[in-house]
């Protein structure tokens, strides 16, 4: 089994617990100021998170990492939207204290591309003023899934030790399990 396999079966239930939970804020958004709730969310939680994340990844490991999703997506989102005020930042964070615990929480933010397609087509047809605020929620569009495998890739080729690789999905379970808190503080 390769890693991001065992990635995603090890990380199963906190995957569906978070996703449940996000799933049901969003289907209650119904004008522009609740998705401008939803990306606040995201971007409270994210911008700590992906700063942790970038301490340990750099483009050194990850060629590709300028041309990630990263939270400046929200913020641009958030602009276009009209919202410039000060966003609540999660206390509530994993505790990355590796290059293999970041692994494991860019593994969870880099995952949401998927469903953030999925996200963007459900707020767009509540919304259909948001077309133009929702660049965080469509990925790398048509290259998502190409980014998706490349960056399951690095996983897997980086992380071959039993003991980087425990740590890599610790590292995701505790961004997934941080991430469920922080949604129902919100």
């Amino acid at each position: 089994m390769t890693l991001s396999e065992q990635l995603k079966s090890s990380t199963l239930v906190e995957h569906q617990e978070t996703e449940r939970l996000l799933v049901e804020k969003i289907k209650s958004v119904q004008s522009k100021e609740d998705y401008i709730r939803i990306l606040k969310i995201f971007y409270g939680y994210f911008a700590p998170v992906e700063q942790q994340i970038r301490r340990f990844v750099t483009s050194e490991h990850l060629a590709d990492l300028h041309e990630r999703r990263n939270v400046s997506r929200i913020k641009q989102d958030l602009q276009t939207l009209g919202y410039d005020q000060d966003i609540l930042m999660s206390a509530v964070v994993p505790s990355i204290k590796n290059y293999c615990h970041a692994a494991g929480a860019m593994y969870v933010q880099e995952g949401s591309t998927l469903g953030g397609r999925h996200i963007a087509r459900m707020i767009s047809a509540k919304i259909p003023d948001t077309t133009d605020a929702l660049t965080f929620f469509m990925g790398y569009n048509e290259k998502t899934d190409e980014m998706w495998n490349s960056f399951k890739g690095f996983v897997n080729q980086r992380f071959t030790s039993e003991s980087e690789a425990s740590q890599v999905v610790e590292g995701a379970k505790q961004t997934f399990v941080r991430m469920k808190e922080w949604i129902l503080l919100n």
